[in-house]
């Protein structure tokens, strides 16, 4: 048996188409790989968000109002819109949710529809891409297309119940037909049955009601005021002998009110002016009037005062360039006694007054006010028996007494102690008049006299010889 030689001519050829094979493959992973990077790549950069589920809208409403105050960029690098600057920024935009759908099957090829609207949040600046709506745009999409199924009308009679003097019942839909559905069995004009009452269906109920007042009274008191009211039905007369009531539903009627309670008005008064103050320069009355302007009447409160009262105070008034001035003179030595003299006036220095008095008898003691001066002649005698004479002036105030005895000394001259006060007089005495003694009577004043009156009585010069 003779051996054949192998061929192994074939051995290079089937090496070579495997590595041919191994090379394709190589290539076409490589080429799936590239594809599938560069998809990523795209998708990273595009400007359009996608649609977000709807579930997720609150939470991203929710960021929004936290980043409410952040800058539009980084609000995008939060949304996965990069950008290396501001100014340069993509469109950010999305779908709202789906409205509800506008029937919820089909009924004789009907058609229902929902709507979305896209809203931009920020438009693009610069370079960045714009969004692939305008804001506002709305997307329609049909829904509701399940065939409806027809629906019957399902209706039932209420339970007996008395109306007045009558049953009544009622037939009360629960579900109207739709869709094609059945109708009720009941029509719309046979749906309220009523029937006579009996005794034991019916027990009576008598018609209860009452007053009701409209607005108020016109008086708040005494015999005049009147006020409306109206009738009102709280329980209807039912049942098989119920009894209505006596008016109707809205009678109205007028009546009298708050005639129990007596009127009446507080006294209101007040103080008249106060009277002028007499100008009479001393300490004098006042006064003023209390008048009643509304008296009291019914139960109203009476005033403080009566119709009338007076009120007094004391007042002085004594006008620029006036005084009131005093004089008195009596005929005995202590101030008292006969008042022989006597003088109480008001002043005018601009108006002076010169008044004369001739005593009847020795004037022994006087008073003068500021204001007066007094002019006159003084005799005596000395320890001899020759007459003297001498002239006196006397300013006010003053207060002078003499006496009638045997005096000696200068007890009657004029820095007597019997010069009171800040009395001045100034004697001017003639040839041989003596102002150390006085025998028998010193005549104080008994001459006739000058009597000035005036504020000014010190310009006066005194009486001379």
């Amino acid at each position: 048996m003779t051996n054949k030689p192998k061929n192994t001519s074939m051995v290079p050829i089937v090496l070579i188409i495997l590595c041919i094979l191994l090379l394709i493959s190589s290539v076409t992973t490589g080429v799936l790989f590239s594809t599938s990077d560069s998809g990523e790549d795209i998708d990273d950069t595009t400007p359009t968000p996608t649609p977000t589920p709807d579930t997720d809208t609150e939470d991203e409403d929710e960021d929004e109002d936290e980043d409410e105050d952040e800058p539009f960029w980084k609000k995008n690098e939060k949304q996965g819109i990069i950008s290396s600057n501001p100014e340069n920024s993509d469109c950010v935009g999305s779908w709202s949710k789906w409205s509800d759908c506008t029937q919820e099957c089909s009924y004789q090829d009907s058609k229902g529809e929902k709507i979305r609207t896209y809203s931009i949040e920020w438009e693009a600046n610069g370079t960045g891409k714009a969004c692939p709506y305008s804001d506002g745009h709305e997307e329609v999409q049909e829904c509701g297309k399940i065939t409806c199924k027809p629906v019957d009308c399902v209706g039932n009679w209420t339970a007996w119940s008395v109306d007045g003097n009558q049953q009544k019942r009622t037939w009360d839909v629960s579900q109207q037909p739709k869709y094609g559905g059945a109708a009720c069995s009941v029509e719309d004009s046979k749906r309220i049955e009523y029937k006579p009452c009996t005794e034991q269906a019916c027990p009576s109920i008598n018609c209860e009601g009452k007053w009701e007042n409209i607005g108020t009274c016109s008086k708040t008191c005494g015999p005049d005021g009147k006020q409306k009211r109206k009738y009102i039905i709280t329980k209807r007369a039912s049942g098989f002998n119920g009894k209505a009531c006596d008016y109707k539903e809205g009678d109205e009627e007028e009546i009298s009110c708050n005639t129990d309670k007596e009127c009446g008005q507080d006294c209101v008064g007040k103080w008249g002016e106060w009277s002028e103050c007499n100008p009479i320069c001393r300490t004098n009355e006042i006064e003023r009037t209390y008048t009643h302007v509304t008296k009291a009447w019914g139960t109203g409160k009476e005033c403080e005062y009566k119709d009338g009262d007076k009120e007094k105070k004391e007042c002085y008034n004594c006008p620029e360039g006036k005084k009131r001035v005093k004089v008195q003179m009596w005929d005995t030595h202590s101030f008292q006694g006969n008042e022989v003299y006597a003088l109480n006036m008001v002043a005018d220095k601009n108006a002076p007054v010169n008044l004369t008095y001739t005593p009847s008898g020795d004037v022994l003691s006087l008073k003068i006010s500021e204001g007066v001066r007094i002019r006159t002649i003084q005799r005596y005698r000395t320890g001899g028996t020759k007459k003297r004479t001498r002239y006196v002036s006397i300013y006010g105030p003053a207060e002078i007494a003499w006496t009638d005895g045997v005096h000696y000394g200068s007890e009657h001259g004029p820095q007597s102690s019997r010069f009171k006060g800040t009395t001045t007089a100034n004697y001017h005495g003639l040839t041989g008049a003596s102002e150390r003694d006085c025998s028998r009577k010193c005549y104080a004043l008994n001459q006739p006299m000058e009597i000035h009156v005036g504020p000014d009585t010190g310009s006066i010069p005194p009486l001379r010889p």
